[in-house]
């Protein structure tokens, strides 16, 4: 029905499938009928069809011309060579190519607009002369592709391959040519030799026949006339087979007499009467062989139908066998195709992401199901037969399941068919699996490692990392580990991934500290363990464990099963050793008596006492006061008494009732009774507790004799806030162990510089006097510390303080690297008298810094950073003059202007340093008469840069990197990078290129005057400056190898040297 409604296009002759159906670039594509639609008429490329005949002559000439082209073209996409063989494949007509045709022609075939479509113009066959050769093809393809290539290029590359390849070429055709030659003349000499043997004679040549017939048909040719004229005359009947023709009657003249020419002539008439007699006689043999030949055949033809009947018969039986097996192979695959089957998959991994990448031929995109885990993965899908698939495994490690992905995979056909999935995940940590799945013997058989997409750029992490091991060491798992916990009063684990070697160093002591530890009293209960995080990786996310350089501890208490605290790893023992003994005490004492309370409050340089109304289960303030002690473990010492026992039970001269309400942001601590009330103000927190039985909060200092009452807002921050600032000293000197003590506490510091050169300075008294009034004020709130000038003075900074300047004033957020930090920079400092008549005033100090402490507090300060001074009396002049920056100045001077800016940062420390400062000088007197543009600069060692200006920390060492920046409000200016040349002789016109063409369409000013001018001016100026730094670098380096030598000569006479072989 389909054919005669024309829908079934007609088949033609085709060939065999090639022996390398898959096309190889670089290679002559062979091509059938079959595949011609497909990979020519359908292709997208500009094609250089040969079409050949496989019995041509010179075949390795013409093989070696298109392995020659195929090579040249390979680098270009879009350009094809391909051959067809004419006599076992259908040609269309629109080639113009005769039917048995043995010549090679050669077509260019238009490319495809898309893939798939058929070409929309016809073939252009080459008509160039005879020999074709590569050169001529390659002109040929140049002039009808429409794809962009070089033919020089092209011709170079033929030309280097041309002499190896044709050179191989021509030899096997020679070798082909002799041995055609020899079995011609092999064929020749069998004839003569068969002729010889069976007495054969070539009647042709015998009677020279062909010479004849020559003859005959030429003068058939000449013959012209009408009627009878060129007629030839009736020739007399031929006598019967076997007997010679009947002799004409001579005449009775001639009866009795003969001549010798007639005798002769006779004479050859009987032996053509002879010969024609044996001709008639091989006639009549030839025909009996003939028939007998006949018969031959019909009875081959017999046995041939009879055979053929047989092998029908035989096949019709096997037929049925086939149809049984595979109807019954069909019900097999219809059975296992209800029975769920894993999926082949592959995967490939980079630093951040693995790629899963899972096949199902002929997939059904409608019933895939795919689940991503942060522990697993999950596969189910149906083919187009409706088996299923399932795959599911646990990964190595975690991913992030809300940053990977999956996507369809599909086949490279013009037509693309679903064949799989594609899963890409994001690992939690960055670094390279050992393996993909956890258990990875279960799913090895069906899995692969994709080495194409793998990255080989990785770097394979060393597996053999051994974790921590020793005496008194114990190697557990996370259930192991739960019943040691139960079973001892204190559990110290160290959690570590086998190819993290952060923690080699520290994990040393570690062991040493296991090992040492039944030497130390109280630390024999103790038990030191190691856990591997990649085996236990659930247990390690939910502590948190990690690759870094923290390389934190877990201590586990038999009283605190389920809240492990977790401890930075020590670079020594004995400090691992100190935690121990911090946590080997309660969390909360419970305190029932005044000589139990006397010790408490006596043993810590801090202890926090809790009175509280209820009984401990059921008094809801005590988790408040429990997870504060938690966390201040080692600072202070945290007691608690229930049952509303007031503090004079214990011979504390306090009231017993909790004071509610806060007091006044500007009033001052006061002692009350050998007491202090804090403030702490705030949001009300308690409103789940509103109503209820406060408890009063005691913080006491033995070695200040003093106790302070907690007020205000009970709430876990505020509570966690009081506790570690308070149990620090009220005022104290600036030192490494203390700053280890701020590290962990995280607590705001109140930061005064003494000059350190002079310690006896009137003005350091003062400082410390108004300091001390501050660490009062705000006890509670900020801890207040003294510093050196001459030590600290590097730390002053990043708070944008001079170290030339003290005493000076900051406060820190906390005494981390990164915290924000805030300088006082508000001290009149432009004379020596005018900075000390400030601190002089220590009243007026002391309200000014109280001021300041108080918009710390209320997070209103503005944040400080590094910055360099400009002398008192530095102005800018004005247009054509460099404006000096710094930071403390930079908002001003650049962001809060009306004009346009071209800034420079530069680095303190580059080379030329006086040749790059002129260029911009330069720039700045040439561009003097736009009032509008402000030339700048400032440097990046000494000044703090805003991170919209895109510098990273290697980029402030480059020696100069310029911005322009146009006039807009502050918070919308945009810097635009300079990105030219960085050669001082071509920088200033390219500046001022980089300027006009930013200012482009507002201004209107001749660029290339100016950049004559300042080219001129770079000649002159910047040659002499090359010269004199030059001379400056060679004069400082002939003093520093002077200076070596008399180093040298004066060790040398020490004796220094007398002990070395030299």
């Amino acid at each position: 029905q389909r054919v005669l409604s024309g829908r079934v296009p007609p088949s033609h002759e085709s060939g065999a499938m090639p022996e390398q159906p898959r096309w190889i670039r670089s290679h002559v594509q062979d091509v059938i009928w079959k595949t011609y639609q497909k990979e020519i008429n359908g292709s997208t490329a500009d094609t250089l069809l040969e079409l050949y005949d496989s019995q041509r002559k010179k075949s390795h000439i013409a093989e070696a011309t298109m392995r020659i082209l195929a090579a040249t073209l390979k680098d270009y996409s879009n350009l094809k060579v391909a051959r067809m063989e004419t006599s076992s494949n259908y040609v269309p007509h629109i080639f113009g190519r005769k039917q048995f045709s043995k010549d090679t022609e050669y077509y260019w075939v238009p490319p495809s607009i898309q893939s798939g479509e058929w070409t929309p113009e016809p073939p252009v066959r080459y008509t160039g002369n005879e020999p074709v050769t590569t050169e001529k093809l390659l002109r040929f393809f140049k002039k009808w592709t429409l794809s962009h290539w070089s033919l020089k290029e092209a011709i170079e590359v033929a030309s280097d391959l041309e002499q190896e390849v044709m050179g191989q070429a021509n030899y096997n055709q020679r070798q082909d040519d002799r041995a055609e030659q020899e079995k011609q003349e092999m064929i020749q000499n069998m004839m003569k030799t068969l002729k010889k043997e069976k007495g054969l004679v070539d009647v042709g040549e015998m009677m020279g026949l062909k010479k004849a017939a020559d003859t005959l048909g030429d003068a058939d040719k000449t013959k012209t006339g009408k009627g009878d004229k060129g007629r030839r005359p009736p020739s007399k009947p031929a006598a019967a087979p076997g007997r010679s023709d009947p002799l004409s009657r001579p005449s009775k003249e001639n009866q009795n007499q003969v001549s010798p020419e007639q005798a002769k002539k006779n004479e050859e008439e009987k032996r053509k009467a002879r010969r024609l007699q044996l001709q008639q006689e091989e006639a009549k043999l030839r025909e009996m062989e003939k028939r007998d030949k006949e018969k031959r055949k019909q009875r081959r033809e017999a046995d041939k139908q009879r055979k053929e009947l047989k092998k029908a018969k035989e096949a019709e039986v096997r037929a049925q066998k086939a149809k049984e097996q595979e109807r019954k192979r069909k019900k097999r695959e219809e059975e296992r195709a209800l029975r769920p089957t894993t999926p082949l998959f592959a995967w490939a991994q980079s630093n951040e992401r693995v790629l899963v990448s899972i096949s199902v031929a002929s997939l059904d995109k409608e019933k895939v199901n795919l689940t991503i885990l942060d522990d697993g993965l999950a596969f189910t899908g149906r083919d187009a037969r409706n088996r299923s698939f399932i795959l599911s495994f646990e990964l190595r490690e975690f991913v992030v399941p809300s940053n990977s992905s999956w996507s369809i995979r599909y086949t490279e056909e013009p037509k693309p068919k679903p064949n799989g999935v594609t899963v890409s995940l994001h690992k939690a940590t960055a670094h390279r699996w050992d393996r993909l799945a956890q258990n990875h013997s279960a799913v090895k058989l069906f899995m692969r490692k994709d080495w194409v997409q793998d990255d080989g750029d990785l770097e394979a992490e060393k597996e053999d990392i051994e974790l921590p091991s020793g005496r008194n060491l114990k190697k557990v798992t996370a259930k192991s580990l739960e019943k040691l916990s139960s079973a001892n009063v204190m559990v110290m684990v160290a959690i570590r991934y086998p190819w993290c070697d952060k923690c080699d160093d520290k994990d040393k002591h570690f062991v040493k500290a296991a090992r040492t530890s039944n030497d130390k009293d109280h630390l024999g209960s103790v038990v030191f363990a190691v856990m591997d995080a990649r085996e236990e990786k659930h247990f390690a996310r939910v502590h948190n464990s990690t690759c870094n350089d923290q390389c934190p501890l877990l201590i586990f208490k038999q009283d605190e099963p389920d809240e492990p605290y977790v401890v930075p790893g020590k670079r020594f023992a004995e400090e691992i050793q100190i935690e121990c003994y911090k946590h080997l005490l309660p969390v909360v004492s419970v305190v029932e008596e005044k000589e139990h309370f006397d010790r408490v409050t006596s043993a810590f340089d801090t202890a926090i006492v809790g009175f509280f109304q209820g009984d401990r289960k059921k008094d809801p303030w005590y988790k408040r006061f429990r997870a504060v002690a938690r966390q201040l473990r080692g600072h202070a010492l945290f007691g608690a008494i229930f049952e509303g026992r007031e503090p004079r039970d214990f011979g504390i001269d306090h009231d017993a009732h909790p004071t509610l309400e806060p007091l006044r942001k500007d009033s001052r601590s006061e002692k009350t009774m050998g007491g202090e009330v804090l403030a702490t103000g705030g949001d009300n927190g308690n409103s789940d507790l509103e109503g209820q039985n406060r408890p009063l909060i005691l913080l006491f200092k033995p070695k200040e004799n003093r106790h302070v009452e907690f007020v205000g807002d009970l709430t876990l921050p505020k509570l966690t806030h009081f506790s570690r600032v308070l149990s620090l000293p009220l005022l104290s000197v600036y030192d490494f162990e203390s700053r280890q003590k701020y590290q962990e506490l995280k607590v705001p510091l109140g930061m005064m510089w003494l000059d350190g050169e002079d310690a006896g300075r009137i003005e350091n008294q003062w400082a410390k006097d108004i300091l001390r009034r501050l660490a009062l004020r705000f006890s509670g709130h900020l801890v207040f510390v003294m510093l050196n000038s001459t030590r600290d003075g590097i730390m002053m900074r990043p708070m944008g303080l001079d170290p030339r300047k003290v005493p000076s004033f900051g406060i820190s957020a906390t005494d981390e690297h990164e915290s924000q930090r805030f300088g006082y920079g508000d001290i009149p400092s432009q004379t020596r008298d005018e900075f000390r008549a400030f601190w002089a005033d220590t009243d007026r100090a002391f309200v000014r810094l109280e001021s300041f402490c108080v918009s710390f507090l209320e997070g209103t300060l503005e944040v400080s950073h590094e910055s360099a001074e400009l002398p008192p009396t530095y102005r800018w002049p004005g247009p054509g003059a460099v404006h000096e920056v710094v930071w403390k100045t930079f908002r001003e001077s650049v962001y809060r202007i009306e004009h346009d800016v071209l800034l420079e940062l530069y680095s303190p420390f580059r080379p030329q340093h006086r040749t790059f400062a002129t260029v911009l000088e330069l720039v700045a007197e040439a561009l003097a008469g736009l009032k509008t543009l402000k030339v700048a600069r400032m440097d990046t060692g000494n000044n703090y840069v805003l991170p919209e200006f895109g510098l990273k920390e290697k980029d402030k060492e480059r020696p100069s990197t310029f911005f322009f920046l146009r006039a807009s409000p502050d918070q919308h200016r945009h810097p635009v990078r300079f990105g030219g040349s960085k050669k001082a002789e071509k920088l200033p016109e390219q500046l001022l290129r980089f300027v006009h063409r930013e200012t482009r369409g507002r201004f209107d000013w001749d660029v290339d005057e100016r950049a004559a001018w300042v080219n001129k001016e770079t000649h002159r100026r910047i040659k002499r400056l090359k010269a004199v730094e030059k001379d400056y670098e060679k004069k400082m380096q002939e003093e520093w190898m002077q200076k070596e030598m008399e180093e040298f000569e004066r060790y040398k006479r020490l004796g220094k040297f007398d002990n070395l072989n030299i």
